[in-house]
């Protein structure tokens, strides 16, 4: 047990986080292997920032499984990220890049699809699938009597003289 409690310490101990730094005065993320992450961006306001943090979780990259653009370190998803903050500080409403982004991406780049007719159906479908599967439930319980029958069964003369004994058997036990 010490021998696992020694190797676990000295695992832990060696494993280190990648060391990341800002390079001086150029806006970059540099990390301890001098790979370029992303340039820090700057907005005009604090506003414009908060909004295109939200928009990067709202929006998804198109060649990850269901990654956000803000999580992705795809090159589509960094070419995403550009072009929200230029619409944001364009002065496009959320609403508007988010518009911008379904035409030019579609639908599947929100993880909001817009109800219209061609996602409305998912809805029909789905409520008509709960429904049905209610009323097949509702019908095999009525069909075969569901719980009631297991009340109202009843036992006959030589059942209920073997329950009474079993009873009296497990009182004189327990007592």
């Amino acid at each position: 047990m010490r021998y696992w409690a020694i190797l676990l310490a000295l695992g832990l101990l060696s494993t280190q986080a990648p060391a990341q730094t800002i390079g001086e005065g150029t806006g970059l993320l540099i990390q301890e292997d001098q790979s370029l992450v992303e340039p820090l961006r700057e907005f005009s306001s604090a506003e414009l920032e908060e909004r295109f943090y939200r928009l990067n979780w709202q929006l998804r990259c198109m060649q990850c499984d269901n990654q956000a653009i803000g999580d992705s370190n795809a090159p589509v998803s960094a070419q995403m990220r550009d072009r929200v903050a230029r619409l944001l500080e364009q002065g496009y409403s959320d609403r508007e890049v988010v518009d911008y982004m379904i035409e030019r991406y579609g639908e599947g780049v929100t993880y909001r699809p817009r109800l219209g007719g061609h996602t409305i159906w998912i809805w029909i479908v789905g409520f008509a699938l709960t429904a049905f599967l209610i009323a097949v439930i509702v019908g095999i319980r009525n069909r075969h009597g569901g719980a009631d029958d297991m009340t109202t069964a009843t036992l006959s003369a030589e059942e209920q003289a073997r329950l009474q004994a079993l009873r009296d058997q497990n009182r004189g036990e327990t007592s």
